[in-house]
């Protein structure tokens, strides 16, 4: 696979394989032309593409010739030929189809890159990532293959493959709790990245699925400075902040107030203090409801446009926890009162993003609906008759 983010993969990078003669593996494939029309050309490429997803990932690039010896490939790339410019974009929803329609569970989070390479002729790049909710079977026409990538390809998965891609899918909604609830404790123990006051604590996990992957070595943070992620990552209620490097990585922060850490797999925590008792001139430990849902949306816009500018993978998933909230009420901006929370801890259900370009205040109302519902109303009052987030609390 090209070590470089999609967004960053130029003509550059593509001739810099041909030159250097990186040869083809478990996470890279050259292509001279896109997948015909016939059904065995269709199948070819979803085999191909769902062995990619089945292991580590992996780039197929089209465009580019490889070396033969008599009728055989070696896996060397030996030209940049290019396809014709005018055919990219229908090629890409053509990809995107197949895939999409020929390969079950369906894949998330594949991206294409088109480069040009001279006039008239492009590299389309299609990178497959890693999934964890495998294995993939190719259903084309009817089929039932399963495939894996290896140093010399493809190859049917065998049984001990298979017992792993299973036992890796059936895992997930553990390692996401787990991953939560350790963050939880560390920053209740006062080892977050810094001291925030007792109290009430809003806490947002924007979490890439590569990122629970301990095989991962990609550092995000490292070049946080120069992508200017300071300003792409600021606190939940901050309006100054400061920044510096830390061993988990990158972090922004307004003292005693908020942060957002930026690890190094390239997840997000932010996590916002109680300042409810100092804005508050009763002293009543109060939520504000139409604030804080303002505030969610605006954090989660923000963070997720700064993932897809460091290249993070999809698919990603989006997790809130408020924690120290017992006793809280949930309150309309008029601190129209509803019920207190009764327990201390709320932890939400995961919600995944398979795409950067999502509607955020729909995908957020079944969260929303579950922190009302916890303070013992129907569910958020801020969506209208259409499901579309209002910014208003309704009367009554």
């Amino acid at each position: 696979m090209i070590t470089e983010s999609i967004a960053q993969v130029n003509a550059a990078i593509i001739q810099s394989l041909v030159d250097n003669r990186v040869p083809e593996g478990r996470t890279l494939e050259y292509k001279s032309q896109l997948p015909g029309p016939r059904d065995e050309d269709k199948r070819e490429f979803l085999y191909d593409a769902s062995s990619f997803a089945n292991t580590n990932g992996g780039d197929m690039i089209f465009g580019v010739t490889d070396k033969r010896k008599g009728s055989q490939s070696t896996g060397v790339p030996e030209a940049v030929a290019g396809i014709d410019s005018s055919t990219v974009s229908a090629s890409i929803l053509r990809l995107e189809s197949l895939i999409r329609d020929g390969i079950s569970p369906r894949v998330h989070g594949i991206e294409f890159r088109a480069v040009e390479v001279s006039s008239g002729q492009s590299v389309l790049v299609l990178r497959m990532p890693r999934s964890w909710i495998g294995p993939h079977m190719v259903t084309f026409n009817g089929g039932s293959r399963l495939y894996s990538s290896n140093a010399r390809g493809k190859q049917m998965m065998d049984v001990a493959e298979l017992r792993r891609a299973f036992a890796l899918a059936s895992t997930l909604p553990e390692k996401l709790r787990a991953y939560r609830i350790e963050r939880i404790n560390h920053i209740e123990s006062g080892q977050g990245p810094l001291p925030l006051p007792a109290g009430a604590k809003v806490i947002l996990h924007v979490i890439p699925l590569a990122a629970l992957d301990s095989m991962s070595d990609q550092d995000f943070a490292t070049s946080a400075l120069t992508k200017q992620m300071t300003l792409k990552l600021p606190p939940m209620g901050g309006s100054s902040w400061g920044h510096r490097f830390n061993f988990d990585g990158f972090v922004t922060y307004s003292p005693t107030l908020s942060y957002v850490q930026l690890f190094r797999s390239g997840v997000v925590e932010a996590v916002k203090g109680d300042e409810s008792q100092a804005r508050l001139a009763s002293g009543d430990r109060l939520l504000p409801g139409i604030v804080f849902e303002q505030e969610i949306i605006g954090a989660v816009r923000t963070y997720l446009d700064a993932q897809r500018h460091l290249g993070v993978p999809l698919p990603i998933f989006l997790a809130l926890s408020l924690n120290g909230v017992k006793g809280y009420t949930l309150a309309s901006n008029e601190y129209r009162r509803i019920e207190r929370f009764d327990r201390d801890l709320l932890l939400t259900t995961p919600l995944s993003i398979e795409d950067f370009g999502l509607d955020v205040p729909t995908l957020l109302r079944t969260t929303f609906d579950s922190i009302w519902q916890a303070a013992g109303a129907e569910g958020s009052p801020n969506y209208d008759s259409t499901g579309q987030w209002s910014g208003r609390i309704k009367a009554g």
